[in-house]
This record gives C-alpha cells, structure tokens and sequence, in this order.
C-alpha cells in the first residue's frame, strides 16, 4: 500500500534564528555543518542559544529520534537523525520529519526508507537554478506501507547490513587513529617540534604548483579527468565523479598531470569550507590534469606519506588560515612557505613503510567495505523497488 508521506508523518520547516542570538553555550543549533554521515553531532564550530527558546519556540524543538532534512543548497536532500538525550533547535533551510502517533509506521522502517525518498528530493531539487525544495513538496512523496509486522522484518534486515558497513568503517577509522599516532610518536608534534629537528619550508623540498584554468563550458562527456576540490575526499580521490578534458590536449598540459603519489589539495571554498581537503593519489586512470584553485605537492616517495600527514596536522592549517574575503581560499605561497621538520631518512624510510603495511590492511577493507555497501544498496532495491 502505498500512501503520502504527510498522512503519516509531521513535517516542518526551521526557524531564521538571528546570528546576534548566538551563544558559545546552551541549548545547541542544528545547522547544516551539524550534519554527519546520517547522524547529528556538535563541533567547536557549534553555536548555541539561550534556553528560554525551547518555551518561545517550542515547535522548532528537536529530540532524539527526530530526523532532520536540508532544504536548500548543495546540500539539499542530506538528512539525519537526533540521536542525543537533550533537545536541540532547528534552523532555517532545514526540515523536521516526526513521525506521527499513527502506529502503522515503524521507526527503523522508516529511517532506512529515506534513502529511497531522498533520492527522489534529489530529482525534485536538480532541476533548478538554486537547488531546494519545501516540506509540503516532501509530504506528497509516496512511501509504501506494508503491515508493521513486515516492517520489523525488513527494518531488521536492513539493520544487520547497516552494522556491516558500520564495522567496517570503524576498523578504518582505527588503522587511521594508529597511523596518526605512529606519525607523533616517530617525528612529535607539529605545531611544538618537540623532537627537535630542523625545519624547511615546505617549498624547498617539494615541488608546489596549481591547476590550470580549464573552462568549464569546454568540458567533455568522456577523456581525460581533471582533479578539482570537487573529487577530494579524505583518503581517496572520487574520479568517478571528474569532469573531463579533451584527450588529444593531454601533452599540451604536461606541467599539469598527476601521476600516483601525488599529493593534491582544495585552495577554496566551498571545499575548504569548515576544513582542509588534502588527498594523497593512490591510483589515478592513466591520464589526469589538475584544475585551477587546487594545488599539487610532488615530493620524493619516501617522503610523501610524511608530508601527508604533516600538511594534515594542526600546525598547517594555523600557517594556511583562510583569507577573509567573500571567498576564503588558501595561497599557494603560503603552501610553499609552510615549514616542515627534516627527520634522519632512516626514520622517513621506517614510517613508509609502517604507512604503507597499514595502506595495505586498508585496501582489503575498502573492498569488504564496498561488498558490504553493495548488499545494503541490493536490499534497499530488492525490498523498496
């Protein structure tokens, strides 16, 4: 049976609290930086408003279970769900999805049938100039409403593949939390130079440079891919998701191709936006060019999982603090005059090769990892259509 999303659900918009409002403690604000792989979280870059809200605004309240979605922007269609045991108040741009008193819909059910709805959000919001859509155009969306009892089964199923990936992602995030610590523990902390080593700018010993101008209104529906803020990720870069370049062009742009081991990062915004994207290129298609507004950092192989982690550590995002302009970016001077520590090659060598072993235990989990996301995706289909 299939029914609108509105006869079982409540559905509304956030409120424009005003930024003069804003505290560094209190009742949290859900905003869009708040979102985070389907959960809620606050950050230091959390703001805060006064308790008295949840009296003057009680409809703009959120508890845990709750669902919220984002409304407008790049971001439209992401959501996530409420899982702390305070409440907190919605913004502006972002709906809240409660589900009603009505019994014949079940909660997990209903979490893992958003996948479905969001992709038709997606479809809905494509279409225009400045992507959005509203809380009544969601509320006609059809959701199909089998007997409860049917629900909990698939909602169980679906759960048990969910825990799947989610196992497999915190075995990553564990080799991530020990390469890091095998980085402090052989060359000290960044920003203290505790271990004493001489310092050079980053400059010096690495080749730097940025991407090329391509224009965007020459892109081409296949070639050769063109590297962009766009398709870095932490710990991998999404070619799949590249633009491309005419093919026959290659040689003309030399000084711009990638070759693996390349480092390469986001110089603006909106990929710098709440954080620095810096990848390190682990396999790359046989020909790739780098756009402008991103930089390349090519520097010896046994240097570059050192340099990785050292352009990710606190001291180069305090060197490289973002210009206050209508659109921070990061100058590529100031990569170039980043300094770095210059530990013994010995110990260069032994931290390679402990990064690379841990590479290697990595890449058997993103294949577990992408075995386990193609179930997930498989059940959603074979169950949702």
């Amino acid at each position: 049976m299939l029914v609108t999303l509105n006869s079982v659900c409540n559905i509304e918009n956030g409120y424009a609290f005003k930024s003069k409002a804003y505290k560094d403690y209190g009742i949290p604000l859900i905003r869009i930086s708040n979102f985070d792989n389907g959960e809620i979280n606050f950050g230091d870059k959390s703001v805060f408003l006064e308790e008295s809200y949840l009296k003057s605004k009680p409809d703009f309240i959120v508890n845990k279970g709750d669902i919220v979605i984002a409304l407008s922007g790049a971001t439209t269609g992401k959501y996530g769900i409420y899982n702390n045991d305070y409440p907190a108040l919605l913004n502006q741009r972002i709906g809240i999805i409660r589900k009603s008193e009505s019994k014949e819909l079940n909660d997990k059910y209903f979490y893992h049938y958003l996948k479905i709805i969001q992709k038709e959000i997606f479809r809905k919001a494509a279409g225009a100039a400045q992507p959005n859509i509203s809380t009544k155009e969601i509320g006609l969306f059809k959701i199909s409403l089998p007997p409860i009892e049917t629900q909990k089964e698939i909602a169980y199923l679906l759960d048990t593949a969910d825990a799947l990936r989610q196992k497999t992602q915190e075995q990553l995030d564990h080799l991530d939390e020990l390469a890091q610590s095998i980085f402090l523990e052989m060359f000290g902390d960044p920003v203290l130079n505790d271990k004493g080593f001489r310092q050079i700018e980053l400059g010096n010993t690495c080749e730097i440079i940025s991407g090329f101008p391509f224009k965007s209104t020459d892109y081409k529906e296949e070639g050769v891919p063109i590297c962009g803020g766009y398709i870095i990720d932490p710990d991998r870069l999404t070619w799949e998701e590249a633009n491309y370049w005419d093919k026959s062009e290659y040689e003309k742009y030399k000084q711009y191709h990638l070759k693996k081991g390349d480092l390469v990062l986001a110089m603006d915004r909106p990929w710098i936006k709440g954080g620095f994207k810096i990848g390190l290129i682990k396999s790359t298609p046989d020909k790739s060019l780098l756009v402008q507004r991103t930089a390349r950092v090519r520097c010896e192989d046994d240097q570059r999982y050192f340099i990785y982690y050292f352009l990710n550590s606190i001291a180069f995002k305090n060197h490289c603090l973002t210009t206050e302009t209508t659109v921070p970016h990061i100058k590529l001077k100031d990569i170039r005059s980043f300094k770095v520590t210059t530990p013994p090659d010995s110990d260069l060598q032994k931290f390679h090769k402990s990064i690379q072993n841990i590479e290697s235990h990595k890449e058997k989990l993103r294949l577990s990892s992408k075995e386990s996301e193609d179930l997930f995706n498989c059940l959603l289909q074979d169950v949702f259509g």
